[in-house]
């Protein structure tokens, strides 16, 4: 699992991108079926109010 997050104009936007299951291992659950392989995922996050307001 890896994630990496980056932040600008005062954290007010984030971008975050995640690869899970980074090196494509072979995982099973605990009823012995298989696991999703790597996947990937983007996520942007837009603050709407001044922290400082609340």
């Amino acid at each position: 699992h890896l994630e990496l997050t980056y932040s600008f104009q005062d954290g007010r936007y984030n971008l975050s991108g995640q690869v899970s299951n980074l090196f494509d291992a072979q995982v099973f659950d605990n009823f012995n079926q298989p696991r999703p392989g790597r996947a990937y995922s983007l996520k942007a996050r837009v603050y709407l109010h001044n922290r400082s307001s609340f």
